[in-house]
């Protein structure tokens, strides 16, 4: 039965007195404490404020009687201070008295190969007996305190025991150093650090290439998209046209095709240019030659006096060389002369049929944004509204060119003036289909899109009419290029893909955007302006696995001096290649594995310098002390 004394009778039995030696194992205990003050004060002062005193109050009593708890065995410290004492090792069992540990003295180093050990067991939460153990039995592992308070030379203890003490802990993990220190705190920045890495190659998706072959069939087409403005080419007669090796020939695209006109500083009114559809024009099979030259000769010098006049002015802008125009002459002279003897112009003067020959009057027609031959345009006083350079915007003519033909379409418009609506005579409308508002600026913007096969072709813009002539000595192609690609458009998810994928896709979609091609005034006359486009197909599997198409390609370009009509080429040749990039991202199980890799190879490292540091300390201590062996 615990009476408070069965701690100290276990410890004498086990020093081999009889267990009524208690009173003297506390009188042993209490003049130690005594004797070693200076070493035992600050131990007992580091487990609690005054509680050396305390324990060594607890110590003294020599009643048989049954003593009250606090003059009871207080472990761990009474474990240091009986191993201290007899020059022994101490094991305690216990369950609620801390973990079971081992204590050897923390003065003095083993009295000889085989010292004494008792045992005791703290046992129902408040009693203690001596065990006795034989043999080479597996010791506890050392107490932490006398790992902390010992003396270097102490350590032969657990050098002696090492075998037996397999659960014990290293030493240069339990006791506290500067260098260990360090160590823990470098190990855990260096964890920190590749963690940090590890984080960003996992969030970091990765890419692979492959050139494979183009599988795509001979029928699939490719969306072009592009806007090109022409500073010089007129939207009247600009024309869109697309051609192949397979023998696709489309000329004059519009559906898909929008044109603006522009001045030389590219700027637009804003206003989309709509081109007539012109079929078949009508011309006079047979012409009386008797009539003559009916129309007025116009020239800079009266061009605007007779315009200013005259309610209806019709100027035909002509060409002695063109072809079209010299079909058209005769009609246009009789019809000059049929209006003058309708509209006298000395008592009528509605209407003037008038001409201008424009190899003489390049200037004036170069001022109208004359460009194709003949060109019929309509002047109206007071009717016309002028543009940003002050030129009147005027009306074009594009209907059939026999001699009946313009009598009624100049009879209608001259029989609509003085009414209050221009498009209605006696509530009847009047056919205005074939006439349009001519172009108000010399230039054109060009945008839309066409759809090519993929195959070697060409996508061609040019002046073209299919009842005009052109000048080539006076045409200039020289344009700008905002954009132009190939593939379809991209939706907003592609789109940050896209961007994503940026580094790995390069410029090249996009490679003609911003360039200006102009031509210098000494290679103005019939210049050509050739563009060789070699294009790749990209295809691009992201992590959405969705695939994008995208393609790139190389440009050069050359000036060609053209025997006819010069033209804006650009030569389209599709590889049979293709690029195919995937993305890759990193598996979780992937980056755990590396995180768990990280932790461990880190504390391995770690514990290797604190062990390799710890040991040398100590030896160089032990050589200090003149304990080399």
């Amino acid at each position: 039965m615990p009476d408070g004394h069965c701690g100290f009778w276990s410890v004498a039995v086990g020093l081999g007195m009889d267990q009524s030696s208690w009173g003297l194992i506390r009188r042993d205990l209490v003049q130690e404490m005594d004797q070693n003050e200076s070493i035992w004060f600050p131990i007992f002062e580091a487990w609690d404020e005054g509680y050396f005193y305390t324990h060594r109050q607890g110590l003294i009593w020599d009643s048989v009687s049954d003593c009250p708890p606090d003059h009871w065995m207080d472990f761990p410290l009474a474990g240091l201070l009986i191993a201290q004492t007899y020059g022994i090792g101490v094991h305690l069992l216990t369950t609620t008295m801390g973990a079971s540990s081992t204590f050897f003295p923390i003065l003095s180093p083993p009295a000889n190969q085989q010292p004494l050990f008792i045992m005791l067991a703290h046992v129902n939460e408040n009693h203690f007996i001596h065990v006795k153990l034989e043999g080479d039995y597996l010791m506890q592992p050392a107490n932490g305190l006398w790992l902390n308070h010992r003396r270097p030379y102490t350590e032969q203890w657990e050098d002696m025991y090492l075998p037996r003490l397999e659960w014990k802990t290293p030493r240069d993990l339990t006791e506290a150093s500067l260098s260990g220190a360090g160590i823990s705190i470098l190990a855990a920045i260096s964890m920190i650090f590749l963690f940090g890495m590890e984080l960003h190659s996992y969030l970091t998706i990765s890419t692979s290439t492959a050139i494979i072959i183009d599988k795509s069939s001979i029928e699939d087409t490719v969306r072009v998209d592009f806007n090109i403005s022409f500073p010089l080419l007129s939207c009247e007669f600009a024309s869109v046209d697309v051609s192949d090796v397979l023998g696709t020939n489309r000329l004059n695209i519009t559906k898909t095709i929008r044109k603006y006109s522009i001045n030389k500083q590219y700027q637009s009114n804003g206003h989309e240019f709509h081109s007539v559809p012109v079929a078949h024009v009508k011309h006079d099979e047979k012409v009386d030659e008797t009539y003559g030259e009916g129309s007025i000769t116009l020239n800079s010098r009266n061009f605007d006096k007779v315009t200013h006049e005259h309610a209806l002015v019709v100027v035909n802008f002509f060409a002695p060389w063109c072809h079209w125009s010299n079909l058209l002459s005769p009609a246009w002279e009789k019809t000059a002369k049929v209006m003058r003897q309708r509209y006298n112009p000395k008592y009528d003067g509605r209407i003037i049929v008038a001409s201008v020959d424009c190899t003489q009057e390049q200037a004036l027609c170069g001022k109208h944004h004359i460009q194709g031959y003949p060109s019929i345009r309509i002047f109206r006083k007071g009717s016309d509204i002028k543009d940003r350079t002050g030129i009147h915007i005027h009306e074009t003519y594009y209907g059939d060119r026999d001699t009946d033909s313009l009598v009624s379409k100049f009879d209608n418009m001259v029989s609509s003036i003085g009414k209050e609506s221009l498009k209605y005579i006696d509530g009847k409308p009047v056919n205005y289909t074939t006439v349009a508002p001519a172009p108000h600026q010399e230039g054109c913007r060009i945008e839309g899109f066409v759809w090519v096969k993929k195959v070697p072709g060409n996508l061609i813009i040019s002046a073209s009419s299919g009842s005009h002539s052109f000048d080539a000595s006076q045409m200039n192609m020289s344009h700008v290029v905002s954009t132009l690609s190939f593939g379809s458009t991209i939706t907003p998810m592609m789109m940050s893909d896209m961007k994503r994928l940026g580094p790995y896709l390069g410029a090249g979609h996009n490679r003609l955007n911003g360039q200006a091609y102009m031509t210098s005034p000494e290679d103005r006359a019939n210049v050509t302006i050739e563009h060789y486009l070699q294009v790749v197909k990209t295809e691009v599997l992201g992590l959405s696995h969705q695939l994008i198409e995208n393609y790139e390609y190389t440009a050069h370009t050359s000036l060609v001096h053209a025997h006819s009509i010069p033209v804006a080429k650009f030569h389209l040749e599709f590889s049979p290649m293709q690029v195919l990039i995937t993305e890759n991202a990193k598996p979780f199980s992937h980056f755990i594995t590396n995180l768990c890799a990280i932790i461990g190879g880190v504390f391995t490292v770690a514990g290797i310098l604190d062990s390799i540091l710890y040991n040398t300390y100590k030896l160089a201590k032990k050589v200090e002390l003149g304990k080399n062996y």
